[in-house]
C-alpha cells in the first residue's frame, strides 16, 4: 500500500494549483494541528511553504523569499531569556506556526489589534503564548490583543470589537484587508531567524533583538522625517546607512515606513512623490 497521498496545493506567488504528492503516514499520525510540507517547483517556478491539515486539505500556503534586515544596532545585555524552560520552548515551535507568527508580528508592530482563537483542547497555550509576546515586545511597542478559546469565540465572536481575528494560519476576519493586501518578506526574515535549525532560546533572543532594532529605526526615522522637508525613500535609506554604519534594504525600508504610519500615526504620503528609482507601493491608500 502506498505512503503517498495527492493533496491539491495553490502557490501564494503566482496561484497556480495543482496536486502534489505527500507523505500518508506523516501526516495522519501527526498528534494535532497541521504539517508544514516545503513544495520545491513541483507546479510552478517557485519555492513555498504548503500547511496539510489531516484530512489532506491545503489550509494555506506561504512564500519562503524574505527580505534581509540591517545589522542589528543595540545587543543589550538587559535582554533575558533564560525564563523559558524546555517545555515552553517545545509547546511554541509545535504550536505556533511561522505563518501565525507573522500574522500576529504584522499586526503587532503597527498597531492593530488582533485575536488569536486556540484550537480544541489548546487552552494550555494561554499563558505561554502571553508570557512569549509580552517578553518579544517588552520596552518597545505597545501591543492589543486578545487569545480565545474555540468554545469562548464561538458565543462571542458577534461581540468582539476586532479588526483582526485569526486562528492558526486562518484569517477568519480582516476587517480592513491589512492582512490580506499585505506582504510579510520582512517579518519572514525575523521568523526565518527563530525557527531554524538551532531553534531555542537563543534564537528567541534574536527574535527579540530583530523587534528592538525595528522600534528604534522606526522612531529614529519618524523623527528624521519630522525635522526636514522634501525627503524620499533613498534619502531615508542614505540618511539610516550613514548614521548607523548599516546596510538598509528597500523593501526593509519600505516596512519601517508602514511602522511610522501605523504605529506612530506618522503621514508618510509626501514621501513617494519624489521616488523615482523605484515604484514603490503607496502606504497612504
Amino acid at each position: 500500500m502506498s505512503n503517498k497521498k495527492q493533496v491539491f496545493i495553490q502557490c501564494p506567488v503566482c496561484k497556480k494549483s495543482g496536486k502534489i504528492e505527500v507523505p500518508k503516514k506523516k501526516i495522519e499520525e501527526k498528534s494535532s494541528g497541521l504539517s508544514i510540507i516545503i513544495v520545491k517547483k513541483l507546479i510552478c517556478e517557485h519555492v513555498f511553504l504548503a500547511y496539510i491539515d489531516k484530512n489532506f486539505i491545503m489550509r494555506e500556503s506561504e512564500e519562503v523569499y524574505y527580505v534581509p534586515s540591517p545589522e542589528i544596532i543595540e545587543k543589550s545585555k538587559e535582554i533575558k531569556e533564560e525564563f523559558f524552560d524546555d517545555h515552553e520552548m517545545v509547546m511554541i515551535q509545535m504550536n505556533l506556526y511561522p505563518l501565525t507568527l507573522s500574522y500576529i508580528l504584522k499586526c503587532f508592530l503597527n498597531n492593530q489589534s488582533v485575536g488569536i482563537i486556540l484550537e480544541e483542547n489548546q487552552d494550555f497555550l494561554k499563558p505561554t503564548y502571553e508570557k512569549l509576546f509580552n517578553y518579544l515586545f517588552n520596552r518597545t511597542f505597545e501591543i492589543n490583543y486578545q487569545i480565545l478559546s474555540e468554545y469562548d469565540y464561538s458565543n462571542l465572536k458577534n461581540e468582539l470589537d476586532l479588526p483582526i481575528i485569526i486562528k492558526n494560519v486562518e484569517i477568519l476576519k480582516d476587517e480592513h484587508g491589512f492582512l490580506t493586501e499585505n506582504e510579510f518578506a520582512v517579518e519572514r526574515g525575523f521568523i526565518n531567524k527563530f525557527y531554524n535549525e538551532n531553534y531555542g532560546r537563543d534564537t528567541l533572543k534574536a527574535l527579540k533583538l530583530e523587534i528592538n532594532n525595528a522600534f528604534m529605526l522606526a522612531n529614529t526615522t519618524k523623527n528624521y522625517i519630522t525635522n526636514n522637508k522634501k525627503l524620499n525613500l533613498n534619502k531615508i535609506i542614505k540618511y539610516l546607512e550613514n548614521e548607523f554604519k548599516i546596510n538598509v534594504d528597500i523593501k526593509y525600508a519600505e516596512f519601517l515606513l508602514e511602522i511610522i504610519k501605523n504605529y506612530f500615526n506618522l503621514e508618510v504620503k509626501s514621501i513617494y512623490k519624489n521616488v523615482e528609482f523605484l515604484k514603490f507601493k503607496k502606504l497612504s491608500k
